[in-house]
């Protein structure tokens, strides 16, 4: 890839694209490696192909881009084609390594929901859930409500009378900490589509919503965990005296384990430094020059 019909010495620069992980030399020049004459005219020349550095280009926030970088050299010792290949790995792999987290990066917050619980009381036209959802970084509390008055306002309802969960909808909420920030509950957290609570009384595995003001207003993404809700009756007697029961309360409790880093990520960052370390602990053979 790097074979030249001239020697690279130091201060040489050399123009590289990265496209999908890969190096693409601008204006290629191929040269054939395998030419039976190449190690006589590098003999010759005393010619070395030394180490290279990345020296990547500047986007228009000021910033390094290693979509296009020039890759310099920056001083001799003594190589060959062989070598040359070596070190353009030994770049390629430095670049992988320290790019994959930011490549991976998504621009929307997430937060995970290691522990939701709510409580549920007899509904008499206020709120009567409430909620609280917790996890690294997060703690959200609120009040709500469900429209299930047909069997949860605290009368007396037949035995047999179904008990149908419905959706919670968001009275107010009463604490938001997300990323380890407070923020103003009455002001600066807003429920997203899809919401926090779903059609059947519980929580949907994936919620969507808006947290700060002004230059701090941003969406988030919250994962939550599955569960279900306990309800608790007491016996009781209808009008006729005939038995029945009287919902009393009910609680919902879900929870899962604390996040840990994708394993792809992990896998990538280790492939990346393993390839940093193989190429530098490679034996080199050196020529008398």
């Amino acid at each position: 890839m790097l074979c030249e019909q001239r020697p690279m010495f130091e201060g040489d620069q050399v123009p590289f694209v990265l496209t999908a992980g890969i190096f693409l030399r601008k204006n290629p020049e191929p040269v054939d490696c395998h030419d039976s004459d190449l190690p006589s005219k590098l003999e010759r020349t005393r010619s070395h192909v030394p180490p290279l550095s990345i020296l990547p280009d500047w986007n228009r926030h000021g910033g390094p881009d290693f979509t296009t970088a020039t890759l310099e050299v920056r001083r001799t010792a003594p190589t060959g084609c062989g070598e040359a290949m070596t070190y353009v790995l030994l770049a390629f792999a430095t670049v992988f390594a320290i790019d994959v987290s930011s490549a991976r990066a998504d621009p929307i917050s997430t937060f995970q929901v290691t522990g939701a619980t709510m409580f549920m009381v007899p509904n008499r036209g206020d709120g009567n859930v409430r909620f609280t959802f917790i996890g690294p970084g997060l703690d959200v509390e609120g009040f709500g409500g469900m429209a299930c008055f047909s069997w949860c306002s605290g009368t007396a309802i037949p035995l047999d009378a179904p008990t149908d969960l419905t959706q919670i909808f968001v009275g107010n909420f009463t604490t938001a900490v997300l990323g380890g920030v407070a923020y103003s509950a009455d002001f600066e957290l807003i429920m997203g589509d899809p919401p926090f609570f779903d059609a059947s009384g519980g929580v949907n595995p994936i919620a969507m919503g808006f947290v700060g003001s002004g230059p701090t207003f941003s969406a988030f993404r919250m994962l939550l965990p599955t569960g279900s809700w306990s309800l608790n009756f007491e016996p009781a007697r209808d009008d006729n005296g005939d038995p029945a029961r009287r919902f009393v309360n009910g609680t919902f409790s879900a929870s899962a384990l604390t996040p840990t880093p994708e394993p792809g990520t992990f896998g990538l960052l280790v492939a990346g430094s393993a390839g940093i370390g193989w190429i530098t602990r490679r034996p080199r053979k050196f020529r008398d020059v």
